[in-house]
């Protein structure tokens, strides 16, 4: 016969494969996280104790002062914290209009919409759980989408372009700055031709005449 006596916790009495509980007026409930042991011909089960929730403390952000341009993807803000974890993060008063606080991981992400006005403000983001929560500040600029400087060559490198029978060709412009988008100020193109005005290459398959 072997008795185990967990700190805090009831006596067990084990004698082979059978356990007896003695203090308590019904079994406790099974532990998913019980770790189960193989001593001399006996089985020894050792509840896992509940834990006590840890309150979240050191809250804090990778950028903690943002500034972001309209239409421009930002960089993920991560949160780090010095104790504890926490069920869900909640900000107030809310993000500007296209960034998103994930609620479970507290990661801000997102693009700056066009439709933002030109704002600096601080915003309260809290993290929580059953035994307590922990708050910090993030302060965020929001300025105006990024200009692009002029254009002043745009070409395409075949020209004319030459493409075999049944093949699917693409010809990509040479340029000297972003563009914004491209259209057709000549034509039609010939059919199976066609050209992406976001990406400004022409995509075509040529076809015996």
């Amino acid at each position: 016969m072997r008795v185990w006596r967990p700190m805090g916790s009831v006596v067990s009495i084990v004698v082979g494969a059978q356990i007896s509980i003695l203090g308590c007026s019904k079994p406790p409930a099974a532990d998913p996280r019980a770790a189960i042991n193989e001593e001399a011909g006996g089985t020894i089960v050792r509840a896992a104790l509940n834990t006590p929730a840890v309150a979240p403390s050191g809250l804090s952000y990778s950028t903690p002062d943002a500034n972001y341009a309209k239409t421009v993807p930002i960089e993920p803000n991560i949160p780090t914290l010095q104790a504890g974890a926490p069920l869900t993060f909640q900000i107030a008063p809310a993000l500007p209009v296209g960034l998103q606080l994930n609620s479970l991981t507290g990661v801000i992400s997102g693009t700056p919409s066009s439709s933002n006005a030109l704002d600096s403000s601080t915003r309260t983001v809290t993290a929580w759980n059953s035994a307590g929560s922990v708050s910090t500040t993030l302060h965020i600029t929001i300025t105006a989408a990024p200009a692009f400087p002029p254009l002043t060559v745009f070409r395409y490198g075949l020209n004319p372009a030459v493409c075999a029978v049944g093949l699917t060709c693409r010809i990509t412009p040479i340029q000297d700055a972003p563009i914004a988008a491209v259209t057709l100020t000549e034509g039609p193109l010939p059919a199976g031709v066609s050209l992406d005005t976001v990406d400004p290459g022409i995509g075509f398959k040529c076809f015996p005449g």
